[in-house]
């Protein structure tokens, strides 16, 4: 069957949103799926075939990331002078859904484009509400597109999914800001999530549960594993376990006693298990914010990026630091929330937690 609609998802969590997506258009989306996978086993945590029974067509590419150094940039280019000749090959749609929050999902959305046609940006997390629609975002990425194609994905993009549109920072290219409707827990599925995702969902164990962010360089990721071993040492190693990143190519501890092995995609498993009464640690994860975006749950959250911004500079998460406020100030107890800007603020809070009984 053929369709004038393309979504392109390079993550689980973005073939999430998808879903949800087309759960709003109560299954009249009738749309292709390009899957983008990276090398971090998307193709094993996805039944393929089962979306095939949805989608009416869904494409595997393999791609590489290209991020880092000047060599990178150079790649970067050398890409999209790739797909703009592929380009004048490809079907093009009339309406292309994508994060624009990662280069490859771009290249392939514009070589699908024509002049006609309607880009979508779709939830991805923090990024979706702290950069995506801001001008000084992707600025070098944009210069090369408009180059090859005489526009860019943002020009083209008539507007933006997010669950919760209030979080938006800017809108500097005044784009349609749309609302993903907050899931539902109990209400049946026109796709099963059981059958969409491999991996099977299971209740996290203990009352502390560390989510591990993405870094390029391993000596940030010792940093974070030194910054684990520190809440961790607060607790018996029963209460606490590690939610690896499944991007990373380092791991918070190599054998961590406690490391969760169910639902790579933190939000599914979210679906099917709340984490209201967890404690949930992470450096900056989105996958902290999605229990309260998604589920309208209010776990509390330990972010401890303050700590890490004392070694390591991000300017780019003073606009994030402002998105996590708005999430706080939306709990109905602020306090849930914990940013501590020292090692002091941090021991005072774990002490005090620790000692809790639930």
């Amino acid at each position: 069957m053929k369709s004038n609609r393309l979504c392109i998802c390079s993550s689980v969590y973005q073939i999430f949103n998808i879903i949800n997506l087309y759960e709003m258009s109560q299954g009249k989306m009738s749309a292709d799926l390009c899957i983008v996978d990276y090398g971090t086993s998307i193709l094993d945590d996805v039944n393929i075939e089962y979306l095939r029974s949805f989608f009416n067509n869904v494409y595997l590419i393999s791609a590489c990331r290209l991020t880092g150094s000047k060599k990178a940039y150079i790649r970067i280019i050398l890409t999209i002078l790739k797909t703009k000749i592929k380009s004048f090959f490809c079907k093009k749609y009339k309406e292309i859904f994508l994060t624009g929050t990662e280069i490859y999902s771009k290249m392939i959305a514009m070589m699908h484009s024509s002049k006609e046609t309607s880009v979508y940006y779709y939830e991805d997390g923090l990024e979706s509400y702290d950069a995506i629609l801001d001008r000084n975002s992707k600025i070098k990425q944009d210069k090369v597109f408009a180059v090859l194609y005489g526009t860019t994905p943002i020009k083209k993009c008539v507007g933006l999914f997010v669950y919760e549109p209030s979080l938006v920072l800017t809108n500097d290219y005044d784009k349609k800001i749309y609302s993903i409707e907050k899931i539902k827990r109990g209400l049946n599925h026109l796709i099963n999530l059981k059958n969409v995702f491999t991996m099977i969902p299971k209740e996290i164990p203990g009352k502390v549960v560390f989510l591990e962010a993405w870094f390029i360089n391993n000596d940030q990721y010792d940093y974070q594993a030194d910054l684990f071993r520190i809440v961790a040492s607060y607790f018996p190693s029963k209460d606490i376990c590690v939610k690896t990143h499944p991007n990373a190519n380092k791991k918070v501890l190599n054998e961590a006693e406690g490391s969760y092995c169910g639902s790579k995609c933190f939000e599914i498993n979210n679906y099917f298990f709340p984490v209201e009464k967890k404690l949930i640690v992470s450096i900056i994860s989105t996958a902290a914010i999605t229990p309260k975006i998604l589920y309208n749950e209010e776990p509390r959250i330990l972010f401890l990026y303050k700590l890490f911004l004392k070694k390591y500079s991000y300017n780019e998460w003073n606009r994030t630091d402002l998105v996590v406020r708005r999430i706080k100030q939306r709990y109905s107890d602020p306090s849930r929330i914990m940013i501590p800007e020292s090692f002091e603020q941090l021991s005072v809070f774990l002490s005090r937690f620790s000692m809790e009984r639930e």
